[in-house]
C-alpha cells in the first residue's frame, strides 16, 4: 500500500482517505439511527408508567434518554437535565440522521470520484509506459 501511495503521489494524485474516517462516520450514523429507533419506540408510549400522565417530554441527558410526563420532569432524578418536548426531540433526531446520511453519501461519492481519477491516471501512465516499451522494442 505504501508503494501504491508513493506511486500516486508521483502522479500528483492524493492517496485514498484513511479508512478510520469512514469507520467513525459509520459508527456515528449507526449510533444516531439506534437513538432514533429508541425515540420511535418511546414515542409510542402515551402515558407515564409511574404517574399515568401523558408523556410529552424527553430527557435528553446522555445517562437518561427517556420519555417523561410533567411530574417526572420535576423530580430530583431529572433536575438540571436537558428536557425537550418529545416531538422536538424526534424531529431533531430525524434531521440529524438525515444530515449524517447526506454527509456520508457526499464522502462516499467523493471517494468514488477519487478512485476513478486514480485509476484513469494509473491507466494513462501504464499506456505511456507500454508505448515507450514498444517503441524501444521496435528500435532494437
Amino acid at each position: 500500500m505504501i508503494k501504491f501511495n508513493l506511486y500516486l503521489a508521483f502522479l500528483g494524485v492524493q492517496a485514498f482517505p484513511d479508512n478510520q474516517i469512514a469507520t467513525a462516520l459509520l459508527e456515528t450514523l449507526k449510533h444516531s439511527q439506534a437513538l432514533e429507533e429508541k425515540v420511535k419506540e418511546r414515542e409510542k408510549e402515551t402515558s407515564c408508567v409511574d404517574h399515568g400522565k401523558p408523556v410529552e417530554l424527553y430527557c435528553n441527558e446522555e445517562s437518561c434518554q427517556q420519555v417523561l410526563c410533567a411530574i417526572c420532569m420535576t423530580r430530583e432524578k431529572h433536575k438540571g437535565h436537558s428536557v425537550w418536548k418529545l416531538k422536538d426531540n424526534v424531529d431533531y433526531r430525524r434531521n440529524h440522521v438525515t444530515a449524517l446520511k447526506r454527509d456520508f453519501q457526499k464522502i462516499t461519492d467523493a471517494w468514488k470520484n477519487q478512485r476513478e481519477k486514480v485509476l484513469t491516471d494509473v491507466f494513462k501512465e501504464l499506456d505511456k509506459k507500454e508505448t515507450t516499451a514498444l517503441t524501444l522494442i521496435r528500435c532494437h
